[in-house]
């Protein structure tokens, strides 16, 4: 077994190459000084002690070298949180709940929103559904929905002040000005929310 770790960003592949060394592997890692986007192979250095650190046109030659090694034969004997994992990631029927690898978190999967299982002491995350994430690529899940949900507000504001002051200059054709005045300050106090919201963001119109 050998895994290779390129350039990227996150902590994507850290909790692979982690499985891989633990089962005897080797680990093959990209310069962080090589890559386009360092983060990836960082995190993997932090994370697991590798076994080749080189540039990216180097891997080749290394992975040569490893294939013509003699290994030993490493009894099947897989981490229970391996198996889980496996038997998740796979889509089969699972032996074994969630509680059994680790405890329920306080965070929701971003993908399907169900409860996240802490499975790494606060470093990895499982769903029973199968989604993975790492304590950063759930940071950066949940800042890409905050950032959903922010635009879908102001778009949200912004059109309902638009509608409000079409129903009032609807109202006013049909001489009802109190029910268009009525109109009209639902329409400014949506187009000042949207403005509250837009200079909290630092979203210019």
């Amino acid at each position: 077994m050998t895994g290779v770790l390129l350039s990227g960003v996150l902590d994507d592949g850290v909790a692979g190459l982690h499985a891989i060394a633990e089962r005897g592997g080797r680990v093959v890692v990209q310069d962080p000084g090589d890559a386009l986007y360092p983060s990836m192979p960082q995190h993997a250095l932090q994370a697991v002690t590798s076994d080749y650190v080189v540039a990216a046109h180097d891997i080749g030659e290394v992975l040569a070298k490893i294939a013509s090694e003699q290994v030993e034969v490493v009894p099947n004997t897989a981490p229970e949180l391996l198996v889980w994992e496996n038997e998740i990631a796979g889509g089969g029927r699972v032996e074994k709940t969630a509680g059994a690898v680790g405890g329920a978190s306080e965070f929701a999967c971003p993908d399907c929103h169900g409860v996240l299982t802490d499975i790494d002491g606060g470093v990895r995350y499982r769903c029973r559904v199968g989604h993975a994430w790492t304590a950063e690529a759930l940071l950066a899940a949940q800042g890409s929905a905050l950032e959903r949900a922010i635009w879908t507000a102001l778009r949200t504001l912004e059109e309902k002040a638009a509608l409000c002051r079409r129903l009032a200059d609807q109202a006013r054709q049909r001489g009802n000005d109190r029910i268009g005045e009525r109109y009209d300050r639902q329409a400014e106090e949506n187009s000042e929310a949207a403005k509250v919201l837009r200079h909290q963001v630092g979203v210019r119109g």
